[in-house]
């Protein structure tokens, strides 16, 4: 039973690494466009002779807080199991709160923190496997 519940923990795990990749990338795509927006505008002005200091400005002011921008974006992309598996069930309904329930319940089984039955657990990962083996979480 452990090896069917790390498969599944497994899985949510990369779901997590692909939201955080995915994430990360488009928060650094708009930080690097903006970037080289601001470049463009500076080289312009300074082509014209006009505001290239308030521009020159506005781009040291804007690099800093854009960087922590994209910081604040990776930390809130950073998520939990139970965060992963409340994506999932966002994007395939047909999950029921079951994978919740699973990640919750299987961190209860490797604490040994059974006050419930195995056997209901049990039926409960079986129904569990066989909704997302007819889904492609990734």
């Amino acid at each position: 039973m452990n090896e069917r519940i790390a498969a599944i923990l497994e899985r949510l795990k990369r779901i997590e690494r692909t939201i955080l990749l995915v994430r990360g990338g488009l928060g650094l795509l708009v930080f690097i466009s903006v970037l080289l927006l601001i470049l463009l505008l500076t080289g312009l002005a300074a082509r014209l002779g006009h505001g290239s200091v308030l521009l020159g400005l506005i781009f040291w002011v804007s690099v800093p807080a854009g960087a922590i921008g994209l910081a604040v974006l990776v930390r809130k992309s950073w998520l939990s199991l139970e965060q992963a598996a409340l994506v999932c069930e966002r994007k395939f309904p047909e999950l029921n709160d079951g994978l919740i329930s699973l990640v919750q319940l299987s961190g209860m089984v490797e604490k040994n923190q059974t006050d419930f039955s195995t056997a209901l657990f049990e039926k409960h990962l079986e129904q569990v496997e066989e909704k997302l083996s007819r889904l492609n979480l990734e």
